[in-house]
């Protein structure tokens, strides 16, 4: 497992992609590069293969170069932008009433595509997030039984976020 600062950047990096740039590869902290392997977002020039959503979700898969390690980064909520706090707001509120996320059936398609990528290189998974891509993640973690690193997040509890 790595430092949670990989994960802090990784979850802070999504931001970029949600924004409508483009995310780089990531320089670890013993030399390893955590390499951009796939998007998942409205965003059509990320660079690399992305896999096209209309949810609001946005996602990365990240693959470290040296061990092979695998990290599902799930973004969160942007709260510069009032349109998407009006939309999160709509799907932190679904998931408070019990119902799963429209986003977690994105969430959920980039963990299988991660396991997969991680079964062909012997790899392990582990999931990152920040806000509602926090939550997104102690979602994936309970899942699928990955890793999961959250910052500023609701917690997931037996099917009902609690704030």
């Amino acid at each position: 497992m790595q430092a949670y600062e990989i994960y802090q950047k990784m979850s802070n990096d999504v931001y970029i992609l949600k924004n409508g740039g483009m995310l780089t590869d990531i320089s670890g902290l013993h030399g390893e590069i955590w390499i951009l392997e796939k998007t998942y977002s409205a965003n059509q020039n990320t660079g690399v293969e992305n896999i096209y959503t209309v949810d609001g979700y946005f996602g990365v898969i990240y693959q470290n170069d040296k061990t092979g390690e695998i990290v599902v980064v799930n973004g969160g909520t942007d709260v510069t932008a009032l349109s998407e706090v009006s939309h999160n707001g709509i799907e932190n509120n679904e998931m408070i009433k019990s119902l799963v996320s429209q986003q977690y059936n994105s969430a959920r398609q980039i963990m299988q595509d991660a396991l997969s990528l991680a079964a062909k290189h012997s790899g392990t998974v582990s999931s990152t997030g920040d806000s509602l891509g926090g939550a997104l993640s102690q979602m994936q973690a309970v899942e699928f039984g990955v890793h999961s690193v959250t910052f500023n997040y609701q917690t997931f509890l037996g099917g009902a976020l609690l704030k």
